[in-house]
């Protein structure tokens, strides 16, 4: 029992950094993810024009 770590620093103080750092990456990992996905939306990765219904032929030749 004489290799069990001792803490030097309060608890709450330690708790608080982590989850600070550990927020940070989550607000980040979301953030690519709603870029990833916007931008996959745009280039039409999911091919939502290919599946959805045909559009009427008045709305596909309006001049």
């Amino acid at each position: 029992l004489d290799y069990m770590p001792v803490p030097f620093q309060p608890y709450r103080k330690v708790y608080d950094e982590l989850q600070a750092k550990f927020n940070t990456y989550l607000a980040v990992s979301i953030g690519f993810l709603v870029l990833s996905f916007g931008l996959a939306f745009y280039n039409d990765i999911f091919i939502i024009e290919a599946l959805s219904k045909p559009k009427s032929y008045r709305n596909r030749h309006k001049n």
